[in-house]
């Protein structure tokens, strides 16, 4: 190929690009939050960023005031549902005398599962990965049998005035956990004296039947309620 060739194709391929959409994608994910968050969220506006294109975030936004930023301004982001935690939040400050950390509900919810379990069936790996899942002070959650958790959240929107939701936590799980038998926390497949776990997950069991997994969810209830 010529040199003169050469240069013509490079044309082409530039002027092709020129042409090309430049914004080949639905939405973008923030995951940042404070300061930072509102500097990437101008970066947008700087960039062009259309308003088509959805921005998305994460629990990191819930204290970082987002609407401050105007291009932040109608992003979507997951947070854990609120009520629960304001409840624990009084009943702690009237405790202690202090607001609580906001992982504090999570070591709560935890050590009150393990005395729960130990009073209505033990820790086998049934009850621990029981399909209907557990309701804390954060809301539902159950166990996987990869060793990975998963929570139902409520979705936010962002608005000048705050937040505003736009799809309420889930009350209980309507569908299996979906999860990669290839993904496994390490100490937990190796940790005989916590669980036992099967060969493989298409080996595991969930709950024993729909009543043992209602009576599962009921007792992990009374996490609020300690």
């Amino acid at each position: 190929m010529s040199s003169e060739q050469l240069q013509t194709l490079i044309d082409e391929l530039k002027e092709k690009e020129l042409q090309r959409d430049p914004f080949e994608f639905d939405a973008v994910l923030v995951s940042e939050e404070g300061s930072r968050l509102r500097s990437l969220g101008a970066l947008l506006s700087y960039y062009d960023v259309p308003s088509e294109i959805k921005v998305l975030g994460t629990s990191l936004w819930a204290d970082s005031r987002p609407a401050r930023e105007p291009a932040l301004i109608g992003g979507w982001f997951s947070h854990l549902p609120s009520d629960g935690f304001k409840i624990f939040s009084k009943r702690y400050n009237d405790i202690y005398g202090e607001k609580p950390p906001r992982i504090a509900s999570q070591a709560y919810d935890a050590v009150a599962l393990a005395a729960i379990l130990a009073e209505s069936g033990g820790f086998s790996y049934d009850n621990l990965t029981t399909v209907s899942g557990f309701k804390g002070v954060d809301g539902l959650f159950r166990l996987l049998p990869n060793g990975l958790s998963e929570r139902g959240l409520q979705v936010l929107g962002v608005e000048k005035k705050g937040f505003v939701t736009l799809s309420p936590a889930p009350e209980v799980f309507e569908t299996v956990p979906v999860f990669s038998p290839d993904v496994y926390i390490k100490d937990f497949r190796h940790s005989p004296d916590l669980v036992t776990v099967p060969e493989t997950p298409e080996d595991s069991g969930t709950a024993s039947g729909d009543e043992n997994a209602s009576s599962q969810q009921s007792a992990a209830e009374r996490v609020q309620n300690h």
